[in-house]
Order: structure tokens, then sequence, then C-alpha cells
């Protein structure tokens, strides 16, 4: 059995498949041929989501089962801050370039609303040195990773992320369950796993900028739709429960283990 983290296409891509290094095609090769002997040999791939599933189709069989988050939930958002949060590694991965660039254009026309960034990673220098290009040092926070990550989800309103690609975005269900309203790009594959495009948050184009901001402002100027939102938002968090997620698991082996004897 074969339990896949990272979608299939984009594995590696941190070390040189999506940024152009000289190493790209060898690992790409590399890739390429493991995958295909997985696909030979395995019982059973498990992926994160239907997406990723899909890239493993020639596998005897292909299982979905997401991941599920611990964290503790100590009061859930009452969406009246005007606070937009964002998540994870300071990496390109996560696109926070792109996420800054639509958060120009929603501070222009909401300057009274916050982003605030928490991660770390080796691009916090290339990001702040744009964020005073853009000149959001007033309505823009990156702050370091945090512990409380929790409390910081609850003092917000809106989660937002801008990532290239996914596996399944704990993120999205960390921010679910207080209760926020969560807006991505429709990347490969996470975001769709979770949200729901116009229930529970909003799926926006990949790349598209413009739509990304005019999807958060959306919700800043409607707080009956952000509510609709977040108890929605509420609801699909349940569905990620530990022991809902665990008893897929535990059927997966009981099968695996009946098909051995």
């Amino acid at each position: 059995m074969i339990e896949v983290h990272e979608p299939r296409p984009f594995t590696l891509s941190d070390y040189g498949l999506s940024r152009g290094r000289l190493s790209s095609w060898y690992m790409k090769r590399y890739r390429d041929r493991y995958f295909a002997r997985v696909e030979n040999q395995a019982d059973v791939v498990v992926t994160l989501t239907p997406g990723d599933a899909h890239e493993w189709r020639k596998a005897k069989r292909v299982q979905v089962i997401p991941n599920f988050t611990v964290m503790p939930i100590e009061k859930l958002s009452d969406g009246t801050e005007k606070r937009v949060i964002a998540v994870g590694r300071l990496e390109w991965v996560k696109g926070y370039d792109r996420l800054l660039d639509a958060w120009k254009i929603v501070s222009a026309k909401h300057p009274d609303w916050h982003l605030d960034i928490f991660g770390s990673g080796t691009m916090e220098n290339e990001l702040k040195s744009q964020q005073r290009e853009l000149q959001l040092e007033d309505s823009l926070t990156i702050h370091p990773a945090t512990s409380k990550i929790n409390i910081e989800y609850s003092n917000s309103s809106i989660y937002v992320g801008a990532s290239h690609f996914e596996g399944f975005p704990l993120v999205l269900l960390e921010a679910m369950q207080v209760g926020l309203p969560c807006i991505a790009f429709d990347c490969p594959f996470g975001p769709s796993a979770i949200i729901a495009d116009g229930k529970n948050g909003f799926l926006v184009k990949n790349g598209d900028i413009e739509g990304l901001a005019l999807k958060i402002s959306t919700l800043i100027e409607d707080s009956d739709l952000r509510m609709r939102f977040s108890q929605a938002a509420l609801e699909t968090s349940k569905r990620y429960a530990v022991d809902k997620v665990m008893s897929q698991w535990h059927s997966l082996f009981k099968e695996l283990s009946a098909e051995t004897k």
C-alpha cells in the first residue's frame, strides 16, 4: 500500500520541477519511473483528493481518504473582525506574491480591513520587499509561524489561499473548524475537495488576481453572506472529524486483510 501526500504531477516541485532548474529533467524522469513501479506493484494507492486519485487511475486500486486535524478549538469566529488571514510556508508554491497583488486591489477599496499572514520560509524577505513596493505596510502584516494559530483563526473573519498547487490543505479545514468562509485559487487539487464554491466559500480561477480580489471584496461587503458561508464551513468541517476519517482507514485495512486470507 502506498499513501500519497502530494499531488502526483507536482511531487518534487519544491526541488526544481516548477522553477526550471537544471536538474528538473532528471527529477521528472526519476519521478515518472518510480510512479510507474508503484502503479504496477502496489495493492492500493491512497490519495487525499479525488483529483489526485485520477492521476493514479492505472493502479490496481485507488482509495481517497482525506486528512484530519486535531487543532484545539477554543472559540469560533463571530465574523465581525475586519481581518483576513492566510497561513502557510513562505515559499513559492503558496503563491503569497499573488495574494499581495490581490490585496493591493482590495485595500484600495477597503482600507479599514487588514490582511495577516502567518508563516516562515525562504521568501520572507522577497515578500516584505513586495509589500513595501505595493505600499501595503498599513494594511498587511507578515507574522512568524505561531503555535497559537487557532486563536488567530478565531480572531479573523475570512481565510484566503493563493497556492499554485496543494495536496490537501489542512489550513482550509482548520479555518472552517472555527467558522471561517474560505477563498482560494482553484489549483490542483486540494481546495476544490474542501471548498464548495458559492456555499462555504469561493473558488477562483487559478492565477486570476483580479478575480481573487473581487471575491475577497464580496465577502468583506456582505456580512450576511459571510455568516451563511460560516455556518456551511462548520458543517463541512464535520466531515473530516477524526473518527470519520479513521473509520475509512479501518475499513480499508479490514478489506485488505480479508483479501490476503
